[in-house]
């Protein structure tokens, strides 16, 4: 039984490929946009963790000086944050007091 076919091997390389490519100027944009809407949808609820604004800056200034791959990384970190932020004070509200097994 032959696993890998020719085809299938040419679509492998080209999917290397693609995830290869080098972050550029508007690769940064588009991540650093969405990290700030997510920045400021956890804000919205007191959810915003402690580093999202440093790496928003760090990432600007890695962008700044044409790093882009590590800007864009950067900039998808602090999304997440954003995001696990809201997540996280979205799903305790209403909440107060300890957790039964804490008691």
């Amino acid at each position: 039984m032959k696993f890998c076919t020719p085809a299938l091997a040419a679509l492998a390389l080209c999917g290397a490929a693609a995830v290869a490519s080098a972050a550029d100027q508007s690769d940064f944009d588009m991540a650093y946009e969405a990290a700030v809407a997510a920045q400021q949808q956890a804000a919205s609820v007191s959810g915003e963790w402690r580093d999202t604004g440093k790496f928003l800056k760090e990432a600007k200034k890695l962008a700044e000086a044409g790093d882009f791959e590590a800007a864009v990384k950067l900039a998808r970190k602090a999304e997440q944050q954003g995001h696990r932020g809201y997540e996280q004070m979205t799903s305790q509200a209403g909440k107060v007091g300890l957790e039964p097994f804490l008691q």
